[in-house]
């Protein structure tokens, strides 16, 4: 079987990774630092904002079982898209969201599924030319499965859970 890699940064990578962990079409997930060096690709650096990457993470899912749409539903079912500096409560850069695509037919499919979606605001959420992946310290990844209380308390007082429970 096939599989297909995309890069979607949307707020803390912690909640993206536990987006799509659980999913028998997503393969693997691995959280970490998009765009930027590999000298300032840590987590002490980025969450400052000193740094130009955004959290991110990788997914690795079969087409043959998920599409790319069904992948994309599922990134603006918890993402506001249309805030530019803020995602719940993170602030600033490294939080803001984006879609990163790594050919031009994966470009296509991304603008026409966005053409399909009939937003009704300018979308905040950028798509980009994918360049540097730098997987996060182990600590940060499968977030919500090592450290379930400590997620869970992150989840709904970052104001995230009302927002997915009223955009599912």
């Amino acid at each position: 079987m096939k599989k297909e890699v995309i890069y979607l940064a949307w707020w803390c990578f912690w909640c993206i990774d536990s987006a799509y962990i659980d999913y028998d079409w997503v393969e693997q997930t691995a959280s970490g630092y998009i765009w930027g060096s590999f000298e300032t690709a840590n987590y002490r650096d980025v969450c400052s904002g000193i740094t130009d990457h955004r959290e991110a993470v990788k997914i690795e899912y079969y087409p043959e079982k998920i599409t790319l749409e069904a992948v994309l539903d599922r990134f603006f079912e918890y993402i506001n898209p249309y805030d530019f500096e803020w995602q719940f409560a993170d602030k600033w850069f490294q939080y803001t969201t984006a879609i990163y695509h790594q050919t031009g037919e994966e470009l296509e499919a991304i603008e026409k599924y966005l053409e399909n979606k009939n937003f009704d605001k300018p979308l905040a959420t950028q798509i980009v030319e994918f360049d540097n992946f730098y997987e996060a310290e182990d600590a940060h990844q499968n977030y919500s499965e090592n450290y379930p209380t400590r997620y869970s308390m992150y989840f709904k007082w970052s104001w995230r859970q009302a927002y997915v429970n009223n955009n599912k």
